[in-house]
């Protein structure tokens, strides 16, 4: 017996939400609500649909809601293939910072959306991990992680996170980029767009890259962060397991473990765990901050 499921899409764009409305009207679909936004019922599924581009399914019948409407759709977009690339833990203060790049064209759209792919932010982190392995199985991917330590040195040299971005989206674009050809990229913007342009290499230069605030509504990109999160979530655990502690994730209400961390470890262990240059390492240590190194 079917059971009740709900599936949510962040990423719908205005004229494939007219083109849904369209076709739910034809298939006799019951419609309400203003032309930018709507709300549909049919039999054992109903679907909202706001004009942020995201769109609520529900009922019984969800999958063969997607099967017969959404799938079309959204692979329609990735009739030429797009890569998309995302990072996770650049503001959680425990734990590495990680970049992902995945490609999709249509055919891995559709498995995407099979998946319930959607930004990992709106995800459990059981559900980042299942999900995750869908993604792995589905698209030619990259994962870039770069550990506490390491993050803490280059941070120490450049003295600039979004260089470090930057480095490392162009190097999850160029590898996934070794296994597949592409002409679009897109990534959520951060600092000078120039950035990773001039981070990208040989392959990466001859791509269009598109860069723009949200960019996780894009499907490929909600499936990089899922990617980079899957990944940021497991290296999290290992560091839980190798000093026997919980490490919470985020930048709020980490100073007591932190200093927990510290009073066992020491204060010099604390850059193998946490990104030093948080203003949460002045909190933890009670006084000056210091630069790392000195």
């Amino acid at each position: 017996m079917a059971t009740d499921r709900t599936f949510t899409a962040t990423y719908l764009h205005a004229q494939e939400a007219a083109l849904l409305k369209q076709r739910l009207l034809d298939a006799g679909y019951r419609l309400t609500g203003p032309d930018d936004s709507f709300s549909a019922i049919g039999q054992d599924v109903s679907a909202t649909y706001h004009k942020t581009g995201t769109l609520l399914v529900q009922g019984k019948a969800v999958q063969l809601f997607l099967d017969a409407f959404l799938k079309e759709i959204v692979g329609a977009r990735y009739d030429k293939p797009v890569i998309g690339s995302d990072e996770a833990g650049k503001g959680d203060y425990f734990g590495p910072l990680v970049v992902a790049a995945a490609w999709a064209d249509r055919w891995a759209a559709e498995a995407l959306l099979e998946a319930g792919v959607q930004d990992s932010k709106k995800l459990s982190d059981a559900a980042v991990a299942r999900i995750a392995d869908e993604i792995i199985t589905a698209c030619p991917h990259s994962v870039i992680a770069i550990g506490p330590k390491r993050y803490n040195e280059l941070h120490a040299r450049l003295h600039n996170l979004n260089k470090i971005l930057a480095w490392a989206h162009a190097r999850a674009i160029e590898n996934v980029l070794e296994q597949r050809d592409c002409t679009l990229a897109v990534i959520d913007q951060f600092g000078d767009p120039a950035l990773v342009t001039d981070a990208l290499m040989e392959k990466g230069k001859k791509l269009h890259l598109r860069q723009e605030p949200r960019a996780e509504r894009e499907l490929v990109v909600a499936a990089a962060s899922i990617l980079a999160r899957a990944e940021f979530l497991k290296q999290l655990k290992e560091l839980e397991k190798l000093y026997s502690m919980r490490f919470p994730k985020g930048a709020f209400e980490v100073e007591d473990a932190g200093r927990q961390f510290v009073k066992t470890y020491g204060e010099d262990k604390l850059p193998q765990v946490a990104k030093w240059h948080f203003k949460t390492t002045k909190k933890i240590l009670g006084g000056e901050q210091l630069e790392l190194g000195q």
